[in-house]
């Protein structure tokens, strides 16, 4: 099991990149929010519009959650999902299936995994499940202690080979697309 810890900015739609750390507390990478153009911003107060990128300690891009356009996206949310590593590109599709906004719900399939994101606001924890045949199994989850920004999340990982930048990513996408 892998432990990564973070705390969300003060401000929702800062840009600022924010530090991931390890159990250890060593910084293992970075976290920011970014638009794609100047006119997002602004935009994005009336329309939710969420773009999010993920750093490994080399700042190499690890994972770089850029929304759809408007009309892609005028039922359920989506965003393309590239993943950087060793120079090396690969992309997936991460669709919002929330129906209720209390009970969030997203879907991917990344490198042969099925996944599956549920977050219960009362709960307080957000779990990352692997669907695989006729069962599902958790792979990660992610908990916060408190509501008031800025607020301290603990990343607990069971699966090797799921990158901190996925989990992380989408919990922070999640954060910002639910509070928008």
């Amino acid at each position: 099991m892998k432990i990564y810890k973070f705390t969300s900015p003060l401000l929702l739609y800062s840009t600022k990149p924010f530090t991931i750390n390890d159990e250890q507390g060593n910084k293992v990478g970075e976290l920011c929010r970014y638009f794609s153009y100047p006119g997002q911003s602004v935009l994005s107060r009336i329309i939710n519009m969420t773009n999010v990128k993920v750093y490994d300690t080399e700042k190499e891009i690890c994972f770089n959650f850029k929304e759809k356009n408007i009309f892609k996206n005028l039922i359920f949310n989506k965003w393309d999902v590239t993943f950087t590593f060793h120079n090396e590109e690969s992309t997936f599709e991460l669709q919002d299936k929330t129906k209720i906004k209390t009970n969030q719900k997203l879907l991917y399939t990344f490198q042969s995994r099925e996944m599956e994101v549920k977050a219960e606001i009362m709960d307080r924890v957000t779990r990352f499940y692997r669907k695989t045949h006729n069962q599902t199994k958790i792979v990660a989850q992610a908990s916060y202690d408190r509501l008031m920004p800025p607020i301290p999340y603990t990343i607990e990982i069971y699966d090797e080979d799921i990158h901190f930048g996925e989990i992380i990513g989408i919990l922070y996408l999640m954060r910002i697309h639910h509070s928008d």
